[in-house]
């Protein structure tokens, strides 16, 4: 029976849909859920059933069913899950300020390291602002030019002195460069500050 054949996890909404079948809530559906091989190891699908009737009776005597594999695709999303957390970690171990913004400059994202050479506790306030007007006002241009630079060439760099919120002197060297998207579209911009006060 596919009971026996679904994951324990996914009985209960499978049982749900037959249910609806049956009732005649609705005359189709289509969801994820997991099969269970005959060599025990589970394996993602996509399940579209419908229901068929007696003419007469209305009564469902049938359940056509399409089943899509979807190993590969949940291999892929594991994949990446765990690439995306590869890649965090390494952003997160970094001496330097990390910062994502989008292609008008405003921050999106900045690293816990980058917040601590910044003095920053909590970088909420600071999200979403434009990341070129938390510059002094004459290293701006510089800022704004080198992210419109790096989003024509894919390389953008300035040095710059940019003070701390509480007022700590610190120099920066900052390095832009684009980041893109599934379709290869620049999307946002990765921009690496080093802090050379001391250098």
């Amino acid at each position: 029976t596919y009971q026996e054949v679904t994951h324990p996890d996914d009985l209960a909404v499978e049982l749900e849909y037959a249910r609806r079948l049956i009732a005649g809530e609705i005359e189709s559906c289509s969801y994820e859920k997991r099969y269970i091989r005959k060599d025990g190891a589970p394996v993602w699908v996509n399940l579209t059933a419908s229901v068929v009737r007696d003419e007469e009776t209305r009564e469902p005597y049938c359940f056509p069913a399409i089943i899509e594999d979807l190993s590969a695709r949940k291999a892929a999303e594991e994949a990446l899950g765990e690439s995306e957390e590869f890649n965090r970690r390494i952003v997160e171990s970094s001496s330097d300020c990390i910062k994502i913004l989008d292609l008008d400059g405003s921050l999106l994202h900045i690293s816990e390291r980058g917040q601590e050479l910044l003095g920053i506790e909590d970088a909420g306030p600071y999200i979403n602002r434009s990341w070129i007007e938390l510059w002094p006002a004459e290293n701006q241009r510089s800022a704004r030019a080198a992210i419109e630079q790096a989003k024509a060439s894919g390389f953008g760099m300035f040095q710059a002195y940019g003070p701390t919120p509480q007022g700590e002197a610190k120099w920066w060297d900052t390095v832009i460069t684009p980041m893109s998207d599934a379709q290869g579209r620049v999307a946002r911009l990765l921009a690496i500050s080093r802090d050379i006060t001391q250098s």
